[in-house]
């Protein structure tokens, strides 16, 4: 905990160092709440509360850069610790498989009248 009569010291003072997990501010004063918010980075902040937030199984709560990366905590947690896969599968009637292997009598037929209406010979 750190005592000032100068905020704007502390901001100086908080971004030239590494970005914390944890930023804490006791003011009651709005405006100086609403200013180190807008002017900080830090995985959260609590404002005249100590850790709190992270008994706050519905807010994220992790780092950034060298404080950590993503979230945890219900689904900011899951979508952190788990890896999202896309999967996709040609169907039946998309129109790409007509251009794919194997090549048919039929599919051959195609590609040659394609190539004649578009110009390639």
């Amino acid at each position: 905990m750190i005592a000032y009569d100068d905020l704007e010291e502390v901001l100086q003072r908080i971004d030239a160092g590494a970005k914390p997990l944890a930023l804490y501010l006791w003011s009651r004063d709005r405006a100086v709440q609403r200013r180190v918010v807008a002017r900080t980075s830090s995985g959260s902040i609590g404002l005249n509360l100590c850790m709190q937030q992270y008994t706050q199984l519905h807010l994220p709560f992790g780092g950034v850069n060298h404080s950590g990366s993503g979230s945890a905590h219900g689904q900011a947690g899951f979508r952190t610790f788990s890896h999202e896969r896309s999967v996709l599968a040609a169907g039946p009637l998309l129109a790409v498989r007509l251009l794919l292997p194997p090549y048919s009598p039929f599919k051959l037929r195609l590609a040659q009248w394609v190539s004649r209406l578009t110009g390639g010979g």
